[in-house]
């Protein structure tokens, strides 16, 4: 398989996902549903007054949980965790390292055929790595006459590269395998360091990778969501809009602030063109999604670390052709449940909101009990 790394632009997001790592317990996360739409004047009030979302608005939050019973528990695998290898350019001066961590399938329940291809993919994609990191470090510091500068001689004397691979095993079904690599190229003395996820989800009866470009029919329907789902993820997380704005920002980024996008590295603010579909969409924890890191969203950073955010398979297997819903076959769907509006003093948030709303004083003890009813302040 040929996977692009392509440099994303330098945006970012603080963000929870649609997953957890503990696949055996239930985990609450936020996506956007729809009701009725109630509109009323919210009269300003001491009292702090709790309601479900879904007696109030016709798009709102909801937390959702997932366990699922229909699947082997693992899949035996012999982790190989390399030793870093030296990177060394063309005119012999040590560079760098690289280091990769992947699985490699031993589960005798799996037809051994299928074993070596799956385990073929994996490593091919740990080798096309190590080229292009081999690639690298023959033009860091280099001139257009392919010369190092005395500068850069002495720069690389104590600095170094680093390439790094690590996985983890997401989620396990009837018919398909799940794993999760995530990438981190660094360059000395460029900030911040990339990293760069990717799922490979491969078909247990044939070894093959599963191709979303194929099996998302409509790919215009299934972006439309995410995207929605982002920008839900964004307004909770980065910015103080009540529940009464959520709507318009969710929908229509009415509100959001210019910097906060939805571009996955193609410039067109989409999430889905060319190999971004191929290399972004993802199946976890009872949803189908995309991981992103936080640059992908408008604000700069660096940290090695990236997210998922889904929308519950239960919503998502209608953009799926008849092969993609086969595969997928008895893959439990996440459950979802409105969450809370918190109303205060005349205003109205939901519980998920991660920003301090603008109505409270953390350093007014009257506020505390209002305040007390956000769990996830001032979590990313």
């Amino acid at each position: 398989m040929k996977k692009v790394i392509t440099a994303i632009m330098v945006t970012a997001l603080m963000l929870t996902g649609c997953a957890s790592d503990d696949y055996n317990e239930e985990t609450t996360v936020t996506t956007t549903t729809s009701a009725s739409e109630t509109e009323a004047v919210v009269p300003e009030s001491n009292e702090i007054k709790v309601t479900k979302a879904d007696e109030l608005y016709d798009v709102y939050p909801v937390k959702f949980s997932y366990k699922n019973d229909n699947w082997w528990d693992v899949i035996d695998t012999d982790p190989i965790e390399e030793e870093p290898v030296l990177l060394y350019n063309d005119l012999g001066m040590e560079m760098g390292t690289f280091k990769a961590d992947y699985p490699q399938v031993t589960d005798e329940r799996i037809d051994g055929e299928v074993r070596e291809k799956i385990n073929n993919e994996i490593k091919n994609y740990r080798d096309e790595l190590f080229e292009s990191a081999q690639s690298d470090v023959n033009l860091h510091g280099k001139d257009k006459d392919g010369n190092m500068s005395d500068e850069a001689k002495m720069f690389y004397e104590t600095a170094r590269d680093s390439y790094t691979l690590t996985y983890r095993v997401d989620t396990v079904g009837k018919n398909f395998w799940a794993v999760y690599f995530l990438y981190s190229p660094y360059h000395a003395g460029a900030a911040p360091e990339f990293v760069y996820p990717v799922q490979m989800v491969f078909d247990l009866h044939t070894g093959e990778l599963v191709d979303f470009e194929k099996i998302i029919s409509d790919k215009e329907g299934f972006s439309t969501a995410i995207e929605k789902e982002l920008r839900s993820i964004g307004t909770l997380s980065v910015s103080s809009i009540d529940a009464d704005g959520y709507k318009a920002a969710v929908v229509d980024s009415e509100g959001l602030p210019d910097w906060l996008n939805v571009d996955l590295g193609d410039g067109t603010k989409q999430v889905f063109m060319g190999d971004n579909l191929y290399q972004r969409t993802a199946v976890r924890d009872g949803c189908l999604g995309v991981y992103y890191v936080l640059y992908d969203f408008g604000f700069g950073g660096g940290d090695e670390e990236s997210f998922f955010a889904g929308i519950p398979f239960s919503e998502a297997e209608k953009f799926l052709t008849d092969e993609g819903r086969e595969i997928f076959a008895s893959y439990s769907s996440a459950k979802t449940e409105p969450v809370d509006v918190i109303e205060y003093k005349g205003k109205r948030y939901f519980e998920t909101m991660k920003i301090l709303p603008e109505i409270a004083d953390e350093d007014n003890p009257k506020d505390a009990e209002f305040i007390w009813y956000f769990k996830y302040l001032g979590e990313y």
